[in-house]
């Protein structure tokens, strides 16, 4: 793990899960009240969908236990070839599973 970047509010960490090479980033947004960080978790899946209508199958998104943090994992593909990947891997989409076999490695991988 390694942190790449961040504000005040928030920090973005570069992951790699050692057994297997996988790599995705988690981005993690403290906000002062529950309802302000759903809105926060909401605002972003729009954004996301109306920037690239085909991303939001490719990240997880989750409220920490502490109700102001969201979390948002994303997995990172090398070279920019996200359609070739995705064929690569399972034809036409990215297997579900590669987002939650990462999501899991995150708590460890956080500083």
């Amino acid at each position: 793990m390694r942190k790449i970047g961040g504000g005040a509010r928030e920090e973005i960490v570069f992951c790699r899960v050692s057994t297997s090479h996988e790599e995705f980033a988690s981005k993690r947004m403290r906000r002062e009240t529950e309802k302000l960080a759903l809105s926060d978790d909401h605002r972003a899946v729009r954004f996301v969908s109306l920037q690239n209508n085909h991303i939001i199958e490719y990240f997880a998104m989750r409220l920490l236990l502490n109700r102001t943090t969201i979390e948002i994992v994303i997995v990172i593909v090398r070279g920019g070839d996200l359609a070739g990947f995705i064929r690569r891997l399972t034809g036409d989409r990215l297997d579900k599973s590669l987002i939650s076999k990462s999501s899991r490695f995150v708590p460890l991988a956080s500083p």
